[in-house]
């Protein structure tokens, strides 16, 4: 049996959000060394810390905060602190394991 990836998840709640017409931005965080002058390259940091794996919008106009994990991974310490800043606000913070997990906001099964 396939183990399942956390890019698969990624790709297929991605494609769930598109069919559903969600309103939904994939933010990308991290780090790359880009080339730089006479071959020196730099390393640029872009995003936050614990920052999500995406960005969407309910029907409802709440914003919604979905960090994407693997069925066995784990939040970081960062992760943890993100949710808990967004949730204070007010703002929806889903750990997603698989597109079920997604699918239960905008299928009446929760307030999005």
């Amino acid at each position: 049996m396939r183990k399942i990836l956390e890019k698969d998840v990624l790709r297929v709640i991605l494609h769930y959000l598109t069919l559903r017409k969600v309103w939904h931005r994939r933010i990308n965080s991290g780090g790359a060394m880009l080339a730089g002058h006479r071959g020196k390259g730099q390393f640029v940091r872009f995003g936050a810390p614990g920052m999500p794996d995406i960005l969407a919008r309910g029907t409802n106009g709440a914003v919604i905060w979905i960090e994407v994990k693997s069925p066995t991974g784990k939040q970081t310490e960062d992760q943890r602190k993100w949710q808990e800043d967004m949730e204070r606000f007010g703002d929806i913070y889903v750990l997603a394991r698989s597109v079920t997990d997604v699918s239960a906001l905008f299928e009446g099964r929760t307030n999005a």
